[in-house]
C-alpha cells in the first residue's frame, strides 16, 4: 500500500514537472509568433521621432497589421530625424529594401517615410504597391494625410487616415480599378463618356433657359416691328461718305512656343512613374512638404 502511494506521488510529480516544461516553452514564444502571419514583418511602425504615445504606436501598428494581413501588401510607416544624408526618396526605398519590408515573394507593399526634421513626406511602394497606388493616388493618400494633421498637427490621426486610405485604395486595386486620373473614389470612370455627357446636358440646360427668356423678352416689345429692307433702318440724307482710302498701319507677328512632353505623373496621364532604388530594385512613390 505503501509503494503504490509512492508511486502515486511520483507519477504526480512528473505530471508537475511536465506541465512547468511546457509552460517555460510557451513562455519563450514571442507572442506576436501566435497572432502574426509569417508573410508579413513582425512590426509596421517604426517611431524614431517620438511622435506618437505608446498607446498610439500600438494601436497603429495592429491597425496596420490587420490592413497588411487583409490586402496581403505590407503597409508601414517610419518617423525619423534624420535621413542619414540622403534625399527622402532614396532614404524611403533604402530602407525598404534593407528592412525586411513587403509581402510575399513580390515584396509588395508600401512605406510611409515622416521626417521630422525637414518636414517632408515621402511614400515608396514596390511590387502591387505600385499598380496599387498610382501617382494620383499617391497625391490623393498625400491629401488625406495632411487633412488628417491639422493646424494641431495630430499626426496619429494623420497616420490612421493614411493607413485607411491605402486599404480604400488597394480594395480599388484588386477589383480591378485603380484610384487614378480617370477612376475617382468610388471606382466610377471620370472619362471623355461623362464629360462629353455633363457638357451636353449642360448646353441643353442653358439653350432653353436662353430662348425662354428670349421669348418672354420679346412678347413684350408690342411696339416694334419688324423691317424687311436695309434702307428702312437709315435715315434719309442722314449719311454721306465724301471719301475712302486703305492705310497700312503695322504688321504683328505672334510666336507660340511648342508645347513639351510631359511626364506619366502629369494630370491627364494616370498611372505610376517609377525608379530604381540603390539596391537595383523598382520603386514608385512620391511626397511633398507638410
Amino acid at each position: 500500500m505503501k509503494n503504490l502511494k509512492d508511486n502515486n506521488n511520483i507519477r504526480f510529480a512528473k505530471k508537475i514537472l511536465s506541465l512547468m516544461v511546457v509552460l517555460v516553452l510557451i513562455g519563450m514564444i514571442p507572442l506576436k509568433a501566435f497572432a502574426r502571419s509569417p508573410e508579413l514583418p513582425e512590426n509596421h511602425v517604426l517611431d524614431k521621432a517620438d511622435v506618437l504615445s505608446v498607446e498610439e504606436e500600438i494601436q497603429l501598428d495592429q491597425l496596420l497589421y490587420d490592413i497588411s494581413k487583409k490586402q496581403k501588401l505590407d503597409i508601414s510607416v517610419v518617423t525619423v530625424t534624420d535621413l542619414e544624408g540622403k534625399s527622402i526618396r532614396d532614404f524611403a526605398d533604402d530602407f525598404y529594401d534593407n528592412n525586411g519590408l513587403g509581402y510575399g515573394d513580390n515584396l509588395d507593399g508600401a512605406l510611409l517615410v515622416l521626417d521630422m526634421d525637414s518636414k517632408n513626406l515621402y511614400i515608396s511602394t514596390d511590387g502591387f504597391g505600385i499598380d496599387a497606388f498610382t501617382d494620383y493616388g499617391i497625391e490623393h493618400i498625400l491629401d488625406k494625410i495632411i487633412e488628417g494633421f491639422g493646424d494641431d498637427k495630430d499626426y496619429y490621426a494623420g497616420l490612421v487616415a493614411y493607413a485607411n486610405t491605402c486599404d480604400e485604395l488597394a480594395t480599388m486595386a484588386r477589383e480591378g480599378k485603380p484610384f487614378d486620373v480617370e477612376i475617382d473614389e468610388r471606382g466610377e470612370s471620370k472619362g471623355p463618356f461623362n464629360w462629353l455627357t455633363n457638357l451636353f446636358i449642360s448646353l441643353g440646360i442653358g439653350g432653353a433657359v436662353g430662348i425662354l427668356s428670349s421669348m418672354t423678352k420679346k412678347s413684350k416689345l408690342t411696339s416694334v416691328r419688324k423691317k424687311y429692307r436695309a434702307e428702312d433702318y437709315i435715315r434719309q440724307n442722314s449719311m454721306k461718305v465724301n471719301s475712302s482710302a486703305d492705310t497700312y498701319l503695322y504688321t504683328t507677328f505672334t510666336r507660340t512656343p511648342k508645347p513639351k512632353p510631359s511626364d506619366k505623373s502629369s494630370k491627364g496621364i494616370g498611372g505610376s512613374s517609377v525608379h530604381t532604388s540603390s539596391s537595383g530594385r523598382t520603386h514608385g512613390g512620391g511626397g511633398r512638404g507638410f
